[in-house]
Order: C-alpha cells, then sequence, then structure tokens
C-alpha cells in the first residue's frame, strides 16, 4: 500500500494556500485522516472498483473533506497496478 498520498494530503495542509489541488491515484490517504477537516485544495481521489480496500478508505475520506464536493464514481474492472 502506498503512504505517498497521505504524504501529499499533509503537506497539502502545511504549504496553505501554495498548493492548488491535489490528486491520488490508488493510496492510501486514510493515514492522513488527522488532517482530512484541514484540506482546502480541491483533491481528487482516484481508485478503481478492483481495489475494495483503498476505495472503501478513500469513500471515507471523501466524505471528510470540508469543501463541496463535485462528484464520486467508479471505473468498472480498473486496478491499480504494482510493480
Amino acid at each position: 500500500m502506498s503512504t505517498g498520498a497521505a504524504s501529499a494530503l499533509r503537506a497539502v495542509t502545511r504549504l496553505d494556500g501554495e498548493i492548488d489541488a491535489a490528486v491520488s491515484r490508488g493510496g492510501c490517504v486514510d493515514m492522513a485522516s488527522v488532517v482530512f477537516e484541514d484540506i482546502q485544495a480541491p483533491t481528487l481521489l482516484i481508485v478503481g472498483d478492483g481495489d475494495t480496500q483503498v476505495l472503501e478508505l478513500n469513500r471515507a475520506a471523501y466524505q471528510r473533506l470540508p469543501y463541496e464536493k463535485a462528484r464520486e464514481g467508479t471505473r468498472r474492472g480498473a486496478t491499480v497496478a504494482v510493480d
């Protein structure tokens, strides 16, 4: 599991105003749960529907983001390949 997404979201809160947007592709954003309410930059969480554990963690994170959300969706059969 990737911790890069959590690190990026923590950085968004520390660099308030310097980050325009954040994108996570299949990362474990739950590891940054203590800062969810502080995230002000638009955040895109991308997870394939085949990654059920990460998908559930990202859905929970999505609900806790403090700003208005535009949409949530999944791409059928998508997974995150790990080399």
